[in-house]
Parts: C-alpha cells; sequence; structure tokens
C-alpha cells in the first residue's frame, strides 16, 4: 500500500532542510545546544568566507554579473561556505505521513538552515505533500 509524504525544499542554494532531534538548551548564542555543536562542526570543516581569495569563488566575472544583474554588492558574494555547507547538507527531506501524522520520531523536527551571513533576507521552503 502507498503511502503519503511530505517533502520539503529549499531554492536557495545557500540553505538546507534536515531533520533533526530537539536538543531542548540553549547555547549562549540563542541556538538550541544540538544547533549550535552543527555549527562548530560545519565551522571546522568549511571555514566562514571572512575575505576575497579564501576561496576559487566569487570569480571576478561572477561578483560584475551579480552587480550588473541583480544589483548586489560585492561583499554579497562572500557566501561560498554558504554554499558548500547547503552542498553537504543537502536542499530538502521526504518525510513519510502515516495515519496523518507526520513521522519524525519523538524528539524530531525540521530545521531550516540559511548558512547566508553575508545579509539578511527573506527565505521561502517549498513543502509538497504527495500520496494523500
Amino acid at each position: 500500500m502507498d503511502r503519503p509524504i511530505m517533502e520539503l525544499y529549499s531554492h536557495h542554494t545557500t540553505c538546507s532542510v534536515i531533520t533533526e532531534e530537539c536538543a531542548f538548551d540553549m547555547s549562549m548564542t540563542g541556538l538550541e545546544t544540538l544547533q549550535q555543536d552543527l555549527v562548530n562542526v560545519l565551522n571546522k570543516i568549511i571555514p566562514t568566507c571572512t575575505n576575497e581569495g579564501q576561496y576559487l569563488h566569487p570569480c571576478q566575472k561572477h561578483i560584475e554579473d551579480a552587480a550588473r544583474l541583480r544589483g548586489e554588492h560585492a561583499s554579497w558574494s562572500l557566501n561560498t561556505d554558504a554554499h558548500l555547507r547547503s552542498v553537504i547538507m543537502g536542499r530538502s527531506v521526504t518525510v513519510p505521513i502515516i495515519d496523518g501524522e507526520v513521522q519524525l520520531g519523538e524528539f524530531g523536527y525540521i530545521w531550516f538552515a540559511d548558512f547566508d551571513q553575508v545579509r539578511a533576507r527573506e527565505r521561502k521552503a517549498i513543502v509538497q505533500v504527495m500520496g494523500i
């Protein structure tokens, strides 16, 4: 028998959608402790981009095109770490639905992670339920 599923997806290439449990405690930075642990680990694997030349991306053509096509400031392109983190963590999750309940486990949550630290902006996730 086919069971319904819910897919959550981010089309933003610097964001991720993941499932994780609730940590029930906060770090001094205001994040749940498990979220803070994830940030700490990702910072070790992929250091935050702090200056041009730290990574190959962005190249000069990328910066010029972003300014010309979207009016972006050059410093907004210093988000290579966010792109790499999103690739590693993934941009979607699929969760089964049984008897009308999303199956996340006893303490499971869906997290939307925006790794882009260069500027604040509105983000959206796409939720699609299939098989109902």
